[in-house]
């Protein structure tokens, strides 16, 4: 039967099936057979190295959201409801009682007006929700 050593407690457990166990270790750093164990160990430098690229490739990715820009200025109603996972009906609601900030504009279909959500509105409604019902509108 082959034992190993817990990483955070120090315990010593059996290992697993399949596993191979590493070599134990006493308090003084030293191998059953009384060898010196002072250099760190090829893994434990494989996984320092791959800490340290993780960190650059979350800093690499932190950067280039922060640069990314919104794909649109403004949503129409349909494009609100299916990423909001509502109705448009629902949504063009909204922008009439006020509980989004929502602003209306030509749509081209002669003198029709279609409600349009600015990219902000949309993270804020993500994030925050919709705005309290007004006393008046």
């Amino acid at each position: 039967m082959s034992l190993q050593r817990d990483l955070f407690s120090g315990e010593i457990i059996p290992a697993k099936n399949g596993q191979r166990s590493p070599r134990l270790r006493n308090s003084n750093g030293h191998t059953k057979n009384g060898e010196s164990s002072k250099q760190p160990n090829r893994a434990s430098k494989e996984l320092v190295e791959q800490i340290a690229s993780l960190e650059k490739t979350i800093l690499e990715l932190r950067d280039f959201i922060s640069q990314q820009q919104p794909s649109k200025e403004s949503y129409s109603t349909q494009e609100i409801a299916s990423i909001l996972g509502r109705k448009p009906y629902t949504v063009r609601e909204w922008c009439r009682l006020k509980r989004i900030n929502a602003f209306k504009t030509m749509c081209g279909r002669g003198c029709e007006e279609e409600w349009r959500v600015s990219h902000e509105e949309l993270v804020r409604i993500q994030n925050e929700g919709l705005l309290p019902t007004p006393a008046r509108y």
